[in-house]
């Protein structure tokens, strides 16, 4: 039996050697360096298959500045990358603007602006079910679920002033603004 375990091993250390001596030789001969990550193929094709990078969803914002001058909607995957978009786009500082979250995982063929982040123009809004308000005394105006929008601000304390004293008159808020703390 003795005789017999030391042939097992030296048929193995045999084995071994040689197996060692094949991976030298075929790593001499080949110049590239083994994959780490191989990429996956589709056997059915014999083509490379694609990973799907997994985004976050894109989020319609409305972003304001503390001047109210420049007001719009924006696409964006987070909150502070629409902030940052409306502060680079209108030459703001960092953290001059505030995003709001008016719609979440918005899900849109194509956007009209270029990928996001980018501003949401009137054809996004309306696909998005927002009303579009071309009256001649707005610019840029969309109402959403009862909230009205004005791009910039300026025009939009007017008329939310002007609303507030008209509601506490009895007449409503034509305007179709919040109420605001503002007098």
């Amino acid at each position: 039996m003795k005789t017999k375990k030391t042939q097992s091993k030296s048929q193995t250390s045999r084995k071994t050697k040689e197996a060692r001596s094949r991976g030298a030789s075929d790593k001499a001969q080949s110049t590239n360096p083994p994959a780490l990550h191989p990429t996956p193929v589709n056997k059915l094709a014999d083509t490379p298959t694609e990973k799907k990078a997994t985004k976050a969803p894109v989020n319609l914002y409305w972003v304001t500045t503390d001047d109210d001058s420049e007001n719009w909607f924006i696409f964006a995957r987070r909150r502070r990358s629409a902030e940052s978009y409306h502060e680079n786009y209108e030459g703001y500082n960092a953290h001059d603007a505030t995003a709001r979250t008016i719609l979440t995982n918005v899900q849109l063929a194509e956007y009209e602006a270029g990928p996001p982040p980018c501003h949401a123009r009137i054809k996004d809004l309306q696909a998005l079910g927002f009303e579009i308000l071309d009256r001649p005394e707005y610019e840029r105006a969309v109402r959403f679920r009862g909230e009205l929008f004005f791009e910039g601000g300026m025009e939009a304390i007017v008329r939310e002033l002007w609303d507030n004293q008209l509601e506490a008159a009895g007449e409503g808020r034509p305007n179709g603004t919040k109420p605001s703390m503002r007098n």
